[in-house]
């Protein structure tokens, strides 16, 4: 159906004319009289045309409600309260404060390689072969070892203590030079021993490498965890403003479906009264279609911005709040503050956590470079080392005085042939034979490990003014 939106005026019109055939075939008779007011009829026209009350009824029952949003209890929100919601429901900066944590423990550890670690470790054993004594030894070592940073070196500090009643182990300690008999020997060294690179792993090493490289790992999850968080608060602050702009938008779309609806009653005055033409009716009541289309459409809009912000707070997907309606209180701000463009263009620069994470990617194959370089060097070590070294024995023997056997047979003893020779070459002589002593063990060198550990070298334990 056609409408001619055209108001004809109340004069004289000195002509007929027939409009073509309109809508379902019908002809409407169009006919204008000297003296008469102009007169539009349709048979099609007023069977389909709405009346004036169905018209403003159809306007004013439009409904807004939204699908799945409780609108009776409004969730009030200002803008921090949503960025603070929304930092703490992201799972990704959830993931990322992961990261950082499981980078900074990372670090720890790879310092800890130049922490100093002591070590003990107590050894007893005993031993016995068949028809003999079984023999008892102890030993105690213990150890102090660091890596020292700078130049790559490190150092071991040693103090050993052992207690041994094998004659083997003996022979080892004492290097051949006290026999074991039923005594226990007391060995104590104490000592220090220091290497240092001086070409290859000089600068740098594998230990340094990874923990200049973990550092610069922890430095990048950092700027991942600050550019997710700058992104989360960019997204709900652009979203709650969109949020706030459709509101308004939708109270503007209300408005204008309400001054429609009230130039549709004006119309319709104007129509009874005689002082409009019937068409002015069509032509307000498609305006107000209109209006309430783009209302339908704000009302929409409204539905996907809050469900948008909702995705940036609840972290929960069958939280309550999902179908209550978001009421932002924050109000939009326009401050007209002058911006000096070189120090906006640094904030920018200094802001850009994805260009300082590629700095940060760029150091790491630097130090890469530097590591597999520093390897080609020929590898060229200083290596140093200070002992003192103390023995002691105990139980201690004492002096003993032995009578040589001279008598017997001289096939078996030694003395006795040396006699009989003598005194086959001169039998006049007169023969002494001294008694053997054989001395104890000196001072010095008897007691346990307190004894040992006072004694400064075993080199010095044959002199008796110690």
């Amino acid at each position: 159906m056609i409408f001619i939106r055209k108001c004809f005026p109340l004069t004289v019109i000195a002509a007929t004319f027939a409009v073509a055939s309109i809508g379902n075939g019908q002809t409407p008779q169009v006919s204008v009289n000297a003296g008469e007011t102009s007169t539009i009829k349709t048979a099609s026209a007023d069977k389909t045309s709405p009346s004036p009350t169905a018209v403003i009824s159809r306007a004013e029952s439009l409904n807004l409600n939204r699908v799945g949003v409780q609108t009776a209890q409004p969730v009030p929100l200002s803008l921090m309260d949503a960025i603070r919601r929304a930092l703490e429901s992201n799972n990704t900066i959830e993931v990322t404060r992961g990261d950082v944590r499981l980078q900074e423990t990372r670090v720890t550890g790879l310092r800890g390689i130049y922490d100093p670690v002591f070590t003990a470790t107590p050894n007893f054993s005993q031993s016995q072969t068949t028809g003999g004594s079984a023999t008892r030894d102890f030993r105690i070592n213990t150890n102090l070892s660091q890596f020292i940073g700078p130049g790559g070196g490190n150092y071991q500090a040693f103090f050993n203590n052992s207690r041994t009643e094998n004659a083997f182990a003996q022979a080892q300690v004492t290097s051949g030079s006290i026999s074991g008999g039923s005594s226990a020997i007391y060995s104590s060294s104490l000592g220090v021993n220091y290497n240092q690179p001086l070409f290859r792993n000089f600068g740098i090493d594998s230990r340094r490498q990874q923990l200049r490289i973990a550092k610069k790992r922890l430095e990048q999850t950092d700027v991942d965890f600050r550019r997710g968080a700058i992104d989360t608060i960019n997204q709900v602050q652009r979203t709650y403003w969109d949020l706030v702009f459709a509101l308004r938008d939708q109270q503007n779309r209300v408005a204008n479906v309400n001054l429609a609806r009230e130039n549709l009653r004006q119309i319709e005055a104007k129509i009874e009264a005689g002082a409009a033409a019937p068409l002015e009716r069509a032509e307000v009541a498609t305006e107000l279609a209109n209006r309430e289309a783009d209302l339908i459409v704000a009302t929409q809009q409204v539905s996907i911005t809050e469900n948008s912000l909702k995705q940036l707070l609840l972290r929960d997907a069958i939280s309550a709040e999902w179908t209550q309606s978001i009421v932002p209180t924050d109000q939009p701000t326009v401050a007209l503050d002058a911006i000096n463009m070189d120090a906006a263009l640094k904030d920018a620069m200094d802001n850009r956590y994805e260009l300082r994470r590629l700095k940060l990617e760029r150091d790491i194959n630097q130090i890469d470079i530097k590591y597999f370089k520093n390897q080609t060097k020929p590898q060229v070590d200083l290596n140093t080392t200070f002992s003192l070294d103390g023995l002691s024995r105990s139980p201690a023997t004492t002096t003993d005085t032995l009578i040589p056997l001279i008598s017997g047979d001289p096939s078996l003893n030694a003395s006795a042939f040396l006699l009989q020779t003598i005194r086959t070459l001169n039998p006049n002589a007169t023969i002494l034979v001294p008694n053997v002593t054989i001395p104890g063990t000196a001072s010095f060198l008897a007691g346990g490990f307190n004894r040992s550990r006072s004694d400064r070298s075993l080199s010095d334990a044959g002199r008796p003014d110690r």
